[in-house]
This record gives C-alpha cells, structure tokens and sequence, in this order.
C-alpha cells in the first residue's frame, strides 16, 4: 500500500505560530507532528508516501532531506494555489490509482494501529473505511452521522438528520473509486469525495478507542503539548523503533535557569528560560526566550512573543 498525507494547509486558526513555520512541522513534545504520522505509516509497513505541499513547502522538504526522508519513497505534490484535501488528492491520482492507500492528515496523534485498519477495509469491501473517534466535543468539531457499521452523513450536510457523538479522526484507508467523485480545483474531501461515495456505495467506519489529539487550534496545540504529555509518551518506543527519534519534554539544547519550576511544560530546542521561572502548562517553541522571574501559565512561547490561550479546555483526546 502506498500512503497520501495531507500537509499543504496555511494553519491558520494557529497563526501567529504558523506565520514562518508550517503546521506539520509544528513541535508536540520537540517532535514536529508529522513525525507522529510517520511513525504509524511506517509501522503498518508503508514504504511509498505522497505528500501535498503549499505553505512553507521548502522547509518541509528540507526537514525530511535533512533526515533522509526516513528512509521512505517520498513524493512531493508542490501546489502552486493551495487546492484543499479534495483537490490536493484529486491532483495525485496517477500515483495512487492501482490500489487502496491511506490517507491521513499531517497535524493529528494518535495510537492506532493502521494495519488493523487496513485488514478490516480489505475484509469490508467498502470503497473507503475511515477511523472514527468518540468524544464529548463532536457537535463543536463536527460529528459523524452512522447507521449500524456504514457512515451516512457528515454534519448533515447530506440532510439525514443522523448525528453522533463521533467525530473523523483525519485517518483513512480508501479505493481508488474515490476519485471520480474528487473536483480538481480547491475543495474538500468529505464534501465531495466521501459523500460522494456514501451517494453512490457506501462509507465504512472503525471506532478509534485509544488516544487522538490534533494541533488544529492554539488550545488544541497546548492540550497536546501539555495535558496530553503522559499518552504522548507512552508513543516513545514506537517512535523511537520506526524513526530514530522519540519525544521528549524538555530539549538537551535547552538551558533553563535556577529554581524554575515547569509544570505539564515543554522546552524547545536552543530555548532559553531564566532564572526563577514558574510554568503551568506551557510550550516554549524553538529558539524562544523567557526572562527571569516570568510566571506564566496556558500559554505558547515563540521567537516573536507570548500566546496567551483563552479558556484552554482539552480537545477531543483521550488520556
């Protein structure tokens, strides 16, 4: 099987820390978070990997030369005007076409196992199997209507009325089939790829019962960050098995000062924090500084300032 990840997006509900710096780059844990998708794809085996590129698609490239691109056949899929997740695919079908592939977003931790869901499309004989999530905060995020083991609506768009409290989890195992119902100009995969399939066959579902975050939003981001650190641990040796590289909170580049108490924090790489320090749920980005004596708490540290995150509350993860 081959793979598509999605990383082409602006990132903009999480500016101003995507103002230089793309979204899947952006650090959980001093891992940027395509290392987490990464780490999956190349668990279940996957070895060709397609990825659709716009805002800042330099860095990215250069971040997996710089690692040898994990040792994966990496296709980049450069977008000149950015085409979403409908066009984006749609603009990569010569290289996926042959077979069912994963598809799976660039900004998203999880533990799951996508071997496992690989086996169950396969036995299914859907034209797409998507990995669900539970969580109290669908009807915010947007909810997935199901009707015994097929998806049949997404947010009502298609005017069921059926409604859950399961959410798309941004991974998913489909068929080619998928692309007759894929626009080549900028749109949306769930508006006219996956309806368009529920039209026409029908959409499977797995429920995702172990942990899921993204890093969608600044609450998103520092929930991850922080009042996740424990699940995103636990992900340690299967990250350090797959890529070399494991998460970590605090980076060995990262000086911290005297007395300074860090609590659910993490520290970046060539960070500087001062002497007497208090933080209480708090991310220092790559090549920030903090001076003495700062109290801080719910907030994002980056080069250019402090993001303060208003009404932090933990996103649909599970702990």
């Amino acid at each position: 099987m081959k793979a598509f990840i999605l990383a082409a997006g602006f990132g903009e509900r999480l500016r101003p820390l995507t103002g230089t710096t793309p979204k899947p780059l952006l650090p959980v844990l001093n891992l940027p978070v395509i290392c987490y998708t990464l780490s999956l794809l190349k668990e279940a085996g996957i070895r060709d990997v397609v990825i659709n590129l716009h805002h800042e698609a330099d860095q990215i490239i250069r971040f997996f030369d710089t690692h040898d691109r994990f040792r994966l056949n990496v296709t980049f899929s450069c977008e000149a005007e950015i085409l979403g997740t409908g066009g984006g695919l749609k603009r990569c079908q010569r290289f996926l076409e042959d077979a069912p592939f994963f598809l799976i977003n660039s900004d998203i931790v999880l533990d799951a196992d996508l071997s496992g869901l690989a086996e169950m499309h396969a036995r299914s004989g859907a034209p797409a199997t998507l990995l669900l999530h539970r969580t109290q905060r669908a009807a915010q995020i947007g909810p997935v209507g199901v009707s015994g083991n097929h998806v049949v609506d997404f947010n009502n768009l298609l005017g069921t009325g059926v409604t859950s409290d399961l959410i798309y989890s941004g991974a998913a195992v489909i068929s080619p089939d998928i692309f007759p119902c894929l626009e080549g100009n900028f749109s949306s995969i769930v508006t006219t790829g996956y309806t368009g399939l529920i039209r026409d066959r029908f959409v499977g579902f797995s429920e995702h019962r172990g942990f899921w975050c993204d890093v969608g939003n600044p609450s998103a981001f520092l929930d991850v960050n922080t009042t996740c650190i424990g699940s995103v641990l636990k992900l340690r040796e299967r990250i350090r098995t797959t890529l070399g590289m494991e998460p970590a909170c605090i980076s060995p580049s990262a000086r911290i000062g005297s007395d300074a108490v860090l609590c659910d924090s993490v520290v970046g790489e060539a960070c500087s924090v001062g002497e007497h320090v208090r933080f209480q749920r708090v991310v220092v980005l790559p090549k920030s500084s903090v001076p003495d004596r700062s109290a801080l708490s719910d907030a994002v540290v980056h080069p250019g300032g402090v993001l303060h995150v208003q009404n932090p509350s933990t996103n649909g993860g599970s702990k």
